[in-house]
């Protein structure tokens, strides 16, 4: 799953780059905080089809295309050097557990 949310994250960041020069407004747009749109960017927020209908029609991108989480490539450049494919969910999931435990208490 954190795959596709990262996967889904980075085809609303491709279409929003499109559509908007500022990120405030593509938050504005979508209803969303200037931070929680760079968590929906890394992966790290979970949308309802609600929300997703709405970034879908905001960035003027059908839906099938943003949920086009197809395609075998890695986020992280640092993870190429891992072997292992299969751990690069759990590394990155480790990471944005440490991201949120540092956020939470700052």
């Amino acid at each position: 799953m954190a795959v596709m949310l990262r996967r889904l994250g980075s085809n609303i960041e491709k279409a929003s780059l499109e559509n908007y020069t500022h990120i405030e407004d593509f938050a504005k747009d979508v209803c969303l905080s200037v931070r929680d749109v760079h968590r929906l960017f890394e992966g790290r927020l979970v949308l309802s089809p609600i929300q997703l209908n709405l970034i879908s029609q905001k960035v003027n991108t059908p839906l099938k295309d943003l949920l086009n989480v197809s395609g075998n490539y890695t986020f992280v450049e640092c993870m190429g050097v891992f072997k292992d494919q299969s751990n690069e969910d759990k590394i990155l999931d480790l990471i944005d557990n440490y991201i949120d435990l540092v956020e939470s208490i700052s």
